[in-house]
């Protein structure tokens, strides 16, 4: 019996595989379903990344404040990118440790687009705007940290069911000599 406190039902089924199908899923490395949404992710990233490379390229006349919010925006969807391609060239199972490093991804662009909007907050004349702004920030920095949270005890539930299944396999190893 597992005693492992984990809330998610994705995580009691991951946790609650047979060998066999442990096997076949390492085999298969990631599925296509999401092979495909970081497809989309890597497009989208891209296309962000070349729009505002393409607006500081060629609107040197832009205010301060907007080159400097689109350079972040343009450091965010580099490291979208990244992360996307490092996925996709994965070739074998991550056991979630995709999703902890998406979520801390989050994490840390939230936390800049809040930074940034209470850095930028004093040049605006829109206090209510500002406040807005903000508040969103927190809102999905929250979130953000919510998803850390959950892909850790996905990524420690898996790990601990993969060396419960190496020690069936190494304990079969053995009982068969």
């Amino acid at each position: 019996m597992n005693m492992l406190p984990f809330s998610s039902a994705q995580t009691q089924d991951a946790i609650h595989i047979s060998v066999a199908e442990s096997q076949a899923r390492m085999r298969a490395g990631l599925a296509l379903p999401p092979r495909l949404v970081y497809v989309l992710l890597l497009f989208a990233s891209t296309a962000m990344a070349v729009v505002l490379g393409a607006l500081l390229l060629t609107e040197p006349s832009l205010p301060t404040r907007t080159q400097l919010t689109f350079m972040l925006m343009l450091g965010t969807a580099l490291a979208w990118m990244g992360f996307a391609i490092w996925v996709l060239r994965a070739r074998a199972v991550l056991l979630a440790t995709h999703r902890v490093l998406a979520a801390r991804l989050g994490v840390v662009c939230t936390l800049l687009f809040t930074a940034c909007a209470v850095a930028f907050a004093p040049w605006g004349d829109n206090r209510a705007g500002s406040l807005a702004i903000t508040s969103t920030g927190l809102l999905f920095f929250g979130f953000a940290m919510l998803r850390v949270v959950q892909a850790q005890r996905l990524e420690r539930a898996l790990q601990h069911r993969r060396a419960q299944l190496q020690a069936q396999l190494q304990h079969a190893g053995t009982s068969a000599l």
